[in-house]
């Protein structure tokens, strides 16, 4: 039988066993003692020793023969040798080159298993570690189920709050109104009150010159006594008649008494309802009323130095619209973030004078304010951004004119001054710079456009279209926040940008920088 065939066969034999991949490819810890080791080392040096042997190939070595006939045993032995080279030589290349692919095949069949069969214990284990995966998500899918029963319960709980705390400001919403309306009563009652009191002084000093008439005649009639005693009728008639003035000023004097002790009563009624009533509100509701009403009232002087700014800004825009030669009614303006109605307002000494614009202001809390004493404007509730109709933060502080949507320019405030915080965050939409000049301008730009959004000026001006819009005037804050006085700092980023642009700082009021476009005056 062929050699080839054996080796084959042998193969075949050991492959079809019911070895397992373990007992064919792994190691027993039982091969791995040092008995084990010892013996195969043993055996190894054997391998080594019969290679050494064997190293060599004695086919080809020289014939020798000191015999009589060597020429003759030489020659039938090369012939021979010949004979078995042709025969034999082909078997050995056969079988050589069947050995060297053998040996890598099962080397490669061996390696293959082996890693076959860690990959299947590989995906043994991937498969163990997606069943415990899958347990974990069956216990945080309970998990969550019962977070979700919680916040079930949790959004009951808040609705049935909200729904008291609603109820509650609609209570308060009512007590507001009656306090309003009490307010305004009171005001009545004190107008009516001080009427009386003037009436009532007036009176008494009617009293006071008749009492000195009366004074007078009582010495007349002393001097006339004597004649009075002859006419002793008419001398009692006299003395009845001292009798019913005494009466009627008693019953004045007590009438008088009267009026106090109401008068008393009345001012302790008001002063235990101003209790109810917030007096500094009040205060400052009268003095903005007061206010209001001068400045309807009274007519345009252009020497009326009196400002609602906060460093004078609205005098200097008044000196400037007269040289642009147009009325004050022919005079828009654009605020971008406008505060208050009156108060710390740059644009509301040109509302006065029948200039009318577009306020922008982000606070929900200032808007009916604006409403109320600006109802001629144009009043938007929205915050200035890149984008329009979206929702974003507005971050409500304690500081009067400080509130911003920038988080960063919030938190540069309150490292600044620490006593400062965030009140309240409040979802506001947005607008563009872009889209309230096409909407509410058309193609004319606003004349005088004030902006003070802490910390987007820059970003405002140089977004703004200035080949379409070039307003006359630019009121820009120009200072960062600080708790104390500002001095000798300035954005000059700002300005230059603004000189690029053609437009000249007319003037620097320590806050706010008033741009002039040179083209327009």
């Amino acid at each position: 039988m062929d050699k080839s065939q054996i080796i084959y066969d042998k193969l075949l034999a050991y492959m079809q066993t019911d070895k397992t991949l373990e007992e064919q490819g792994s190691i027993t810890e039982q091969e791995t003692s040092p008995s084990h080791i010892d013996g195969y080392l043993g055996e190894v040096c054997q391998n080594i020793a019969i290679m050494e042997r064997t190293r060599s190939n004695y086919a080809y070595r020289e014939l020798r023969s000191n015999r009589i006939l060597a020429p003759v045993i030489l020659f039938i032995k090369k012939c021979m040798r010949k004979c078995l080279k042709w025969y034999i030589e082909p078997i050995c290349n056969q079988q050589t080159e069947f050995n060297n692919a053998v040996t890598p095949a099962m080397g490669r069949l061996t390696q293959s298993v082996t890693e076959l069969y860690q990959s299947y214990l590989r995906q043994e284990r991937q498969e163990n570690k997606y069943d415990e995966v899958l347990r974990n998500l069956e216990e945080v899918k309970k998990t969550q189920n019962g977070q979700m029963k919680n916040f079930s319960d949790i959004k009951a709980s808040s609705e049935q709050k909200i729904e008291v705390l609603k109820k509650k400001l609609e209570e308060l919403t009512v007590q507001v109104e009656t306090l309003r309306n009490i307010n305004v009563n009171l005001d009545e009652k004190i107008t009516s009150i001080y009427l009386r009191s003037e009436h009532f002084a007036s009176r008494m000093d009617s009293q006071g010159a008749r009492m000195d008439k009366y004074s007078e005649k009582n010495d007349e009639l002393r001097m006339d006594l004597d004649e009075i005693k002859k006419y002793f009728t008419s001398t009692r008639c006299l003395e009845q008649k001292e009798l019913d003035i005494e009466q009627k000023i008693i019953k004045l004097s007590n009438n008088i008494d009267e009026n106090k002790t109401a008068l008393a009563d009345m001012q302790k009624n008001i002063m235990h309802q101003m209790a109810f009533i917030d007096t500094s509100f009040i205060s400052k509701l009268q003095e903005r009323i007061e206010r209001l009403e001068e400045t309807q009232n009274k007519k345009f002087n252009p020497w009326d130095k009196r400002t609602t700014s906060q460093a004078g800004e609205d005098s200097i825009l008044l000196y400037l619209l007269p040289h642009l030669k147009r009325g004050y009614s022919e005079c828009t303006y654009l605020d971008l973030g406008a505060n208050h109605a009156i108060e710390l307002s740059n644009t509301y000494s040109l509302y006065v004078r029948g200039a009318r614009g577009v306020l922008v202001e982000a606070n929900p809390c200032l808007i009916p304010e604006l409403q109320e004493y600006r109802s001629g404007d144009i009043i938007l509730n929205r915050c200035i951004y890149s984008e329009t109709d979206e929702t974003r933060s507005f971050y409500i502080m304690s500081g009067d004119g400080l509130s911003s949507m920038d988080l960063d320019a919030v938190r540069d405030m309150i490292h600044e001054n620490p006593e400062l915080k965030v009140e309240s965050v409040l979802p506001v939409k947005t607008i563009t710079v872009q889209d309230i000049l096409r909407q509410y301008f058309g193609n004319e730009a606003p004349t005088v456009v004030n902006i003070d959004v802490e910390g987007m000026e820059w970003a405002i001006l140089q977004n703004w279209d200035f080949e379409h819009y070039r307003p006359a005037m630019f009121v820009v804050e120009m200072i960062p926040y600080r708790p104390t006085l500002v001095i000798g700092e300035k954005n000059e980023e700002i300005v230059n940008f603004m000189e690029s642009v053609n437009y000249v700082e007319y003037a620097f009021t320590g806050i706010n920088s008033i741009f002039v476009d040179k083209e327009a005056f």
